[in-house]
């Protein structure tokens, strides 16, 4: 029996962010475990193309992360806002699109 319909590979956009775009790892994660804000928008769109059953995607359609995007506790005060940039979106769409087209397979260093 086949338990699972779908698996999102958030990791391997994650690494591949990390490793072939360069991204330092602070970038990516807030303190090792937790996603920063950047690295909640790299998977959340790549859950969206997931979802809707994408195969690529081809540009980012965001100017700025939303201030309700941020979470707010004792541990992590919020991140300030930040604007995406031109770079940052050609990197979404460079690892999204690497994962979707290797799901299981981390990229090259």
């Amino acid at each position: 029996d086949n338990y699972f319909d779908m698996v999102i590979p958030s990791i391997t956009a994650l690494e591949y962010a990390q490793d072939c775009c360069g991204l330092e790892q602070d970038k990516v994660y807030r303190d090792y475990t937790h996603l920063s804000d950047y690295g909640r928008l790299i998977a959340s769109y790549l859950w969206y193309a997931q979802l809707m059953n994408l195969s690529a995607i081809s540009e980012i359609k965001v100017d700025a992360v939303p201030r309700n995007l941020h979470q707010f506790n004792s541990l992590f005060p919020a991140e300030p806002s930040f604007a995406i940039t031109q770079e940052m979106k050609i990197d979404i769409v460079e690892s999204v699109n690497w994962a979707l087209a290797h799901p299981y397979e981390l990229p090259a260093q």
